[in-house]
């Protein structure tokens, strides 16, 4: 075992930039950190994939031993190693060894690694608060034995360290990123803390500061309007480059909600390309199940995105008040899902944040998706590497960074109809670690029905678990996307057409 480990005396430096005595042991598979004088205390790193930032090698530079261990797993690490780039090419060593899926990279960025370092003390949008279950008081009791008793031995590799989130009455919330490169940490959270800041209210004149122009209209919109034609009758919240207000069409009375979006926001944060991208997208949907966009005005200060209003709010509102959906409603709502989804990627277009908070239901009680933030437009074989997503919902694909493509949504879709039918997602874990891992490393575990009064089929079940198979390429919906999907025994006794066509009566109305 000695032989096969490499062993170095380092400083790690904790979240105040303190740096402590460490022993750093390198294993054929793990990286572990003892304390220096408790050596039965350590830290244990799984090395699935993982990237290694380095300030640029100089003499009169303080950084030039320093180095921060990324991986998608963890929280950052930053460590000072005397001899640093011999202990980087023995890390190359041990990683050429390994299964050729996984990927190690080194980037060099500008000095100062500190700021490049993920910690636990990071704002809140990059944590993943204890969730409200949505189960009976029973359940909520239970939960914590279930879910964590049946882990996989392998899961139990995970960094234990990690202390459990705080509790907050919603999910995760989108998170942004990739792995570091040589540019900038810059996402979506920093943006968020920013805006928080400043005073949320509700401003009558946010539609009316300076003349604005129509800049797009849909073909169902007869003729062309200004922000004037519209009236404020409630502030709706506060987005992450805006706000949102409800609206009125002085003529008609019909209900819009505006996104109005800040400009220098999006200039400051280089998040212009994304904007454009999510208006291209909008204007470009028109199906029964995605909600599209009316009107696109903009002046120098603001865009306006103006979208219909959808009055039965979010999904994840209706689940939190019934528990648990029975699986008729469960079906009902997959067939909607799943042909919008269908639809979104007949056009290149993959969404990347599906989850319940993201699907509406408007007045006659069908869904809408709405929300395409962090969707991207690819073609047919083409992949990308970005971070992104609500950490309950993220494919292991993206978890290991191994490139993804539209199948991420379909594992989505696999989460949210388990979450529809238990009340929970199907890896959830207090620990962000730990839920990632299980993501990755666990299989999916159904309660016991007569335990926790669940009814389930036996074609639910295995149409939940063919969309949560790891191998993003073996995934249901892969191949020939929704065509394959509707083919599944699950779809056998009910007649699409009749909800896609919006005949059949829906569980629930506003």
């Amino acid at each position: 075992m000695r032989s096969s480990c490499f062993q170095r005396s380092v400083k790690k430096f904790n979240r105040h930039g303190v740096p402590q005595d460490r022993i750093l042991v390198l294993s054929t598979t793990h990286l572990y950190v003892f304390k220096k004088h408790k050596q039965s205390r350590k830290t244990h790193i799984i090395l699935f994939d993982c990237a290694i930032l380095r300030a640029p090698s100089a003499e009169d530079d303080s950084q030039s031993n320093e180095i921060v261990l990324h991986c998608p797993t963890e929280f950052d690490q930053r460590y000072a190693i005397d001899g640093r780039d011999s202990f980087l090419s023995v890390f190359q060593l041990r990683f050429a060894n390994m299964d050729r899926k996984n990927t190690f990279r080194i980037y060099e960025v500008p000095n100062d690694l500190k700021i490049y370092t993920m910690t636990l003390k990071d704002p809140e949008e990059f944590r993943t608060p204890e969730r409200e279950i949505a189960g009976s008081d029973e359940y909520k009791k239970e939960e914590d034995d279930f879910y964590n008793s049946e882990e996989d031995d392998e899961e139990s590799k995970t960094n234990s360290e990690s202390e459990p989130e705080v509790a907050d009455e919603r999910r995760s919330k989108s998170i942004v990123g990739s792995v570091p490169n040589e540019n900038s940490r810059t996402s979506v959270n920093t943006i968020k803390k920013t805006l928080l800041e400043k005073e949320t209210r509700f401003d009558p004149d946010d539609l009316v500061q300076r003349e604005s122009m129509m800049v797009f209209r849909s073909a169902a919109q007869p003729k062309p309007l200004t922000l004037e034609d519209f009236e404020i009758t409630d502030f709706l919240g506060q987005g992450t480059f805006g706000k949102v207000y409800l609206t009125k069409l002085k003529s008609t009375g019909e209900k819009y909600a505006i996104k109005c979006i800040d400009r220098d926001i999006l200039i400051e944060y280089d998040q212009e390309e994304n904007t454009k991208l999510e208006e291209q997208i909008l204007l470009t949907c028109d199906h029964e199940f995605v909600l599209g966009m009316d009107f696109v005005f903009e002046n120098i200060e603001t865009i306006y995105f103006v979208m219909p209003y959808v009055k039965g709010g979010e999904l994840y509102k209706q689940l939190k008040k019934v528990k648990r959906f029975p699986e008729e409603v469960i079906k009902f709502y997959a067939i909607q899902l799943i042909m919008g989804v269908g639809y979104l990627h007949d056009k290149g277009i993959i969404h990347r944040d599906l989850k319940l908070e993201n699907i509406l239901i408007d007045e006659e009680g069908y869904l809408k998706i709405i929300d395409f933030g962090l969707a991207k437009i690819l073609k047919s074989e083409e992949e990308t590497m970005t971070f992104c997503g609500t950490p309950e919902y993220l494919a292991p694909e993206v978890i290991g960074n191994k490139g993804h493509h539209r199948a991420v949504d379909w594992w989505a879709v696999g989460v949210l109809i388990y979450e529809m039918l238990v009340g929970v997602t199907p890896f959830y874990n207090r620990n962000r670690n730990k839920m990632l891992a299980k993501i990755q490393l666990a299989k999916v575990v159904f309660p016991d029905k007569s335990k926790y009064k669940i009814e389930y089929s036996d074609e639910i079940k295995d149409f939940i678990c063919m969309l949560l198979v790891k191998d993003k390429d073996k995934r249901l919906g892969t191949e020939r996307d929704k065509e394959e999907i509707f083919e599944h025994d699950w779809f056998k006794d009910i007649d699409i057409d009749e909800i896609m066509n919006k005949t059949a009566k829906p569980p629930f109305k506003p």
